[in-house]
């Protein structure tokens, strides 16, 4: 669902229509922008289907679900922890498990076409498995943002969020899940318990940005 297809204006339209709709009802509203991003994003690699052979799709969701849960639950964790060594094994299950899979993702064919080509260089000829691995949307963007979260938070210039709603929220928000920029938590998480009016000027600037 690229930003300028007719597929993202109908898109685009409903959902601010039913955010205009839930205008004074601030967690209704949290509720729909985290679901319109989970859909947004299905609906961008069901666009990509053909690649994907039809069954990477939920997959690619639920990489996403799950490193919400993973730094989700690493922030309240070390928010419950006074010792440095469990703080460190605890932001370190963070920054292995988030950087495993978007090195995983990123470089698994390029790591073994140079182990090959080494060991074929020193005389060994070995096939090694190889994976057709593609991608996901967005995976380098949002890696970052969770780790700025959990890094922030193990330094205790954050406070770890305790509702699951306002994080996901902060991780999946479809405006730049896929294609950035990276948002600090500190700017972006205190916005969640605000209250947000739909105001002319806005709608208007907005309008104006986009056509931009």
């Amino acid at each position: 669902m690229l930003f300028n297809s007719d597929v993202f204006l109908k898109f685009f339209a409903a959902f601010v229509l039913l955010y205009w709709l839930v205008r004074h009802r601030l967690a209704a509203r949290n509720v729909l922008v985290v679901t319109a991003s989970l859909l947004f994003y299905f609906w961008w690699v069901v666009d990509r289907e053909i690649l994907f052979q039809g069954w990477y799709d939920w997959r690619f969701l639920a990489l996403l679900l799950f490193t919400c849960l993973l730094d989700f639950s690493v922030g309240l964790g070390l928010d419950g922890l006074s010792g440095a060594r469990p703080r460190k094994l605890l932001l370190g299950a963070s920054v292995v498990g988030n950087l495993g899979i978007l090195g995983f993702f990123k470089y698994h064919g390029f790591f073994v076409t140079s182990v090959a080509g080494v060991l074929a260089n020193l005389g060994v000829t070995v096939e090694l498995p190889t994976l057709k691995v593609i991608l996901p949307a967005g995976i380098s963007f949002y890696t970052f943002e969770t780790l700025s979260y959990t890094i922030d938070v193990y330094r205790r210039q954050e406070k770890p969020w305790k509702r699951f709603g306002d994080f996901s929220l902060f991780l999946t928000f479809f405006p730049h899940l896929v294609a950035g920029p990276i948002v600090r938590p500190s700017d972006f998480l205190p916005q969640c318990e605000q209250p947000r009016p739909v105001l002319r000027s806005d709608l208007s600037w907005g309008v104006a940005l986009f056509v931009f």
